[in-house]
């Protein structure tokens, strides 16, 4: 007579619930294993070592670039680096006063009530010049893009530009001061968080940068692992919580310069809470 195995007790690998009991919520360990958790948490990454994905990535350049010439007016384009063999994306908005480029991932899946993060790794070169640049979260649409001329308006007093309803994004704006601060905007409700932390990142060498936001209208930015600003809404609004948001990265130029590629992203990864299934 054969005897049945025991009846085993469901795993939970691979989820929160497992992590808790093994080094509880409360401390730095939690956070850096939390990725891990993949039944619970949604990850989403691109390090272009396969080449420039458009169908997960939109861009825009201004001016645009005109078919009859052999350049781009508007500088370098979206171009993956030839010699790097793990992948940089590398663009320059151009010589103008006010040129620019922008990206924008095509799915609007991040959700404030998930508690998003986006993080990437970037350089700017040496000769960056003066500039514009916002890193983060915002609801601008595909179909829209060209006409989508950053978040912020206006850094010192923040205000948002025509058209955006939600964000939360990180933002260096020379014609305002050298500090990379968090601006969070929920229409009509606009405020930044100044850089407190870690130094501003130099040019032409490595940096990271960490954007997140949750439901309660709060972002927080950390610079190379180091908390950097962070900013909260005095009014929260509900609409926010539902708004779905799209990883977003602008870069405009402030003063005419001669340089070509400017920037470079090395990688981009964001996750957030998953969604239960229904």
């Amino acid at each position: 007579m054969t005897t049945q195995p025991a009846l085993q007790v469901p795993s939970d690998a691979l989820t929160k619930k497992l992590l808790r009991k093994a080094v509880g919520g409360s401390v730095s360990l939690y956070s850096f294993l939390e990725l891990l958790c993949i039944d619970d948490i949604y990850v989403f990454k691109d390090e272009f070592d396969k080449g420039f994905d458009e169908s997960g990535w939109a861009h825009y350049t201004f001016p645009e670039d005109d078919p009859e010439e052999d350049f781009h007016p508007s500088g370098q384009n979206f171009e993956i680096r030839a010699d790097d063999p793990c992948g940089v994306l590398s663009f320059d908005p151009g010589v103008g006063d006010g040129d620019y480029c922008s990206l924008l991932q095509r799915q609007r899946t991040w959700l404030p009530n998930r508690r998003p993060c986006v993080m990437g790794r970037f350089r700017l070169a040496a000769s960056a010049g003066n500039f514009k640049a916002e890193f983060g979260f915002a609801d601008v649409s595909v179909s829209l893009l060209q006409d989508a001329r950053g978040c912020v308006n206006v850094k010192s007093t923040p205000t948002a530009q025509q058209g955006r309803t939600d964000f939360a994004v990180a933002v260096y704006d020379s014609d305002h001061d050298n500090n990379t601060d968090v601006v969070v905007h929920s229409r009509p409700h606009t405020t930044r968080g100044g850089r407190s932390g870690p130094s501003q990142p130099a040019l032409d060498t490595d940096f990271s940068m960490l954007v997140s936001t949750n439901e309660m209208n709060e972002a927080r930015l950390w610079i190379n692992g180091a908390l950097a600003a962070q900013a909260r809404l005095g009014s929260p609004t509900s609409r926010y919580v539902v708004q779905p948001l799209a990883i977003w990265f602008y870069f405009e130029n402030r003063a005419t310069t001669g340089d070509r590629e400017r920037v470079r992203i090395d990688y981009i990864r964001a996750w957030q809470e998953r969604a239960a299934i229904v």
